[in-house]
C-alpha cells in the first residue's frame, strides 16, 4: 500500500510491537537466570528491572493481532474466501513454509554440535506447530486467517453494533478461558484460533470507534504502561519473593492485567496522529518476527562459548539488554532486505508462490 494511503499511527504500534517481541526474547536470558544465581541480581537490584523490560513489552503480541483484525475486517474484498486466501498464502503461508524449514535444519544443526534439545524435539515442534518458540504465532495466525472471512460475514449479517457488543464478550470469554487452562501443546489449536479471534475483532472495533485525540492517547498509554509495570513487579513477587509462588501465569497474552493493558495500549495509538511515513519498515516486521528469534539464539551461543552457560553474569541488564536488543534488532533488519531481494528473485525465476498456490489449489 503506498505510504500516502497508510495510517502512521498503526504502523508506528507495529514497529514498536515487534522491538518489544525482541526485548521479551533477550531479557528473558537475564529473567530465567539459574536460582544460584539470583544473588547476582538481587545484589545489582536488576531482578525486579529485568522483570519490569519483560512485563512492559507484553503488549505486542496482542496488538500485532489487534492491528490485523483492524485492517482485514474493514476490508469488504476479503469476504471473498479465495481471493483474500490468495493474498494471505503468498505473505503468511509461503513465509511460514520457508522459515519452518529454516528452523528445522537450524535445530537439527544444533543437535549435532551437541548444543540443541535433540531430536525428539525437532520432531515434536514440527506437530505442534512450534519449529522454534516463537513460530507458534505464524501456525496461530494462520488458523485465525482462515476464519477472517467468515468473520467478515458474520459482521454483515448482524450489523455493526451487535458485533461490537459479540467482540468484546469473545475477547472477555477468551481470557476466562486461557488464563485458566494452561499451556496450549499446539499452537493451531482451534481453541486458541478462536480464542485469538478476540483479538482481531477487537482490534476492528477499536479502530472504527477511537477518533484523533492526544489528550486520549496520553491517558491511554499511561494506563497501559503503569498495569505493565505493575504487572512486572507482581511477577517479581510472585517468582522470586513469595514462598507459595503464584499458581496463575500473569504475563500470557490472555492474563487479564496483560489484555486490558494491551488495549489501552492500542487505544492510544488508535488515537494517535502520527505524520511520519513509517510504511516500509512496519513492512518489514514481518520477516523481522521470523528472523529474530534465530539471531537471539545465535548470540546467545556465541556468550556461552565464549563465557560459560552462565554468560548474562558478567553482564548488566541495566543496559546490556538495550544492547542486545539494538544488536538483534539490526542483524534482524538486514537479514530481513537480504531475504525480501533473494525470495523476490526467485520467485520471479522459478514462480514458488505460483507453484504453491496450485498445488493447494487457490489458483481457480
Amino acid at each position: 500500500m503506498p505510504t500516502k494511503y497508510r495510517e502512521s499511527n498503526y504502523d508506528l504500534l507495529r514497529i514498536l510491537s515487534c522491538v518489544a517481541i525482541i526485548v521479551i526474547h533477550v531479557a528473558t536470558q537475564w529473567v530465567d537466570i539459574g536460582q544460584g544465581n539470583q544473588a547476582f541480581l538481587a545484589g545489582l537490584n536488576r531482578q525486579m528491572l529485568v522483570n519490569i523490560y519483560d512485563s512492559l513489552s507484553r503488549f505486542a503480541v496482542p496488538c500485532f493481532v489487534m492491528i490485523s483484525g483492524a485492517f482485514i475486517l474493514d476490508n469488504p474484498k476479503n469476504l471473498d474466501y479465495k481471493t483474500f486466501y490468495r493474498k494471505s498464502f503468498r505473505h503468511v503461508v509461503v513465509p511460514t513454509f520457508i522459515f519452518t524449514i529454516l528452523y528445522t535444519l537450524f535445530k537439527a544443526g544444533m543437535n549435532l554440535a551437541g548444543t540443541g534439545s535433540g531430536w525428539g524435539d525437532v520432531l515434536s515442534g514440527l506437530v505442534a506447530g512450534k519449529p522454534f518458540y516463537h513460530m507458534w504465532y505464524l501456525y496461530m495466525l494462520i488458523g485465525v486467517y482462515l476464519l477472517a472471512p467468515w468473520v467478515i460475514r458474520v459482521k454483515s449479517e448482524i450489523g455493526e453494533r451487535m458485533f461490537e457488543r459479540v467482540a468484546v464478550a469473545f475477547l472477555l470469554l477468551a481470557v476466562a478461558s486461557m488464563w485458566t487452562m494452561g499451556e496450549v501443546k499446539l499452537a493451531w489449536n482451534l481453541g486458541m484460533v478462536f480464542c485469538y479471534l478476540g483479538y482481531f475483532a477487537v482490534g476492528y472495533v477499536l479502530r472504527k470507534r477511537i477518533g484523533k485525540s492526544a489528550k486520549v492517547a496520553v491517558l491511554a498509554l499511561s494506563a497501559g504502561l503503569l498495569i505493565e509495570v505493575f504487572n512486572g513487579v507482581v511477577y517479581y513477587w510472585a517468582h522470586y519473593v513469595s514462598a507459595n509462588g503464584f499458581p496463575l501465569g500473569i504475563v500470557g497474552p490472555f492474563t487479564p492485567l496483560v489484555a486490558l493493558s494491551s488495549v489501552l495500549i492500542f487505544v492510544g495509538f488508535a488515537s494517535m496522529d502520527v505524520k511520519a511515513p513509517l510504511g516500509g519498515l512496519a513492512n518489514m516486521t514481518f520477516v523481522i518476527y521470523l528472523f529474530h528469534a534465530g539471531v537471539v539464539e545465535s548470540i546467545s551461543m556465541v556468550m556461552v562459548l565464549m563465557n560459560g552457560k552462565d554468560w548474562m553474569m558478567g553482564y548488566d541488564p541495566l543496559y546490556w539488554v538495550w544492547i542486545f536488543v539494538l544488536l538483534v534488532s539490526l542483524v534482524s533488519v538486514m537479514l530481513t532486505v537480504v531475504y525480501d531481494k533473494l525470495f523476490d528473485a526467485l520467485d520471479a525465476r522459478f514462480s514458488i508462490t505460483d507453484g504453491l498456490t496450485r498445488l493447494v489449489r487457490l489458483d481457480g
